[in-house]
């Protein structure tokens, strides 16, 4: 298992709660998180990504409890995981320097490859030197998959990933490719159309708890 949630609660603040006594073995197969928004999802996502912490419950990620590692481990296994974010913040300076950042500070050297390589395969080839934040919502979109597919992680955290976007084409050949190469995919979404396309194994959550498990999308 990649991931395993026992009795997992989340609160943003006190009797708030975000999440709510969630159990969930995630395996290395791709999966889909559904719910209307406020469902939870976003903050499913984050505490996969060790953004967040859980108020009560144990996170095990490949073997090891979350809640027994050190600060230095922790960092680690933020560096196995990219979480790409809904809303998405650019840097003040080129898209090549912007990738450039999240490649430097994980220890990741000769990179000049891995961005060019990166936004080749979201289709903003020739760009590097664009300020990031002239780009329209969907080239920021297409950039915050970029800076991922160059950092190469083992998990990819996708929150609500068609947004903005004017085509699942591009974002499906992304995808499908990263589970070819044995990649873990997540991803959030509101958008069915979309997630029926994908036909992976899925959850349902609402008002923060897991209220189904789906073989596949098609059986909602």
């Amino acid at each position: 298992m990649i991931y395993e949630i026992y009795h997992l609660t989340y609160e943003y603040r006190e009797g708030v709660r975000a999440l709510d006594d969630i159990n969930l073995k995630i395996s290395e197969e791709p999966l889909l998180i559904l719910g209307h928004n406020g469902a939870g999802k976003t903050t499913l996502l984050k505490i996969l990504a060790f953004l967040l912490k859980p108020k009560e419950g144990k996170l095990i990620f490949k073997g090891k409890d979350v809640n027994k590692i050190s600060k230095v481990e922790l960092l680690n296994l933020r560096r196995e995981v990219s979480y790409i974010p809904q809303r998405v913040t650019v840097f003040n300076g080129s898209l090549y320097e912007d990738i450039e950042y999240g490649l430097r500070i994980r220890g990741i050297k000769d990179s000049s490859e891995r961005i060019k390589g990166a936004l080749k395969e979201v289709g903003l080839e020739g760009l590097e030197s664009r300020r990031a934040k002239e780009l329209s919502g969907g080239q920021t979109r297409k950039l915050a998959i970029a800076r991922a597919l160059a950092i190469d992680p083992d998990v990819f955290l996708f929150d609500e990933p068609t947004s903005e976007l004017d085509s699942y084409e591009l974002l499906e050949r992304v995808i499908f490719k990263k589970v070819k190469e044995g990649k873990k995919i997540i991803i959030a979404t509101t958008d069915l159309s979309f997630a029926k396309r994908l036909k992976f194994r899925a959850i349902l959550l609402a008002k923060g708890k897991v209220i189904k498990y789906l073989d596949t999308f098609d059986s909602l």
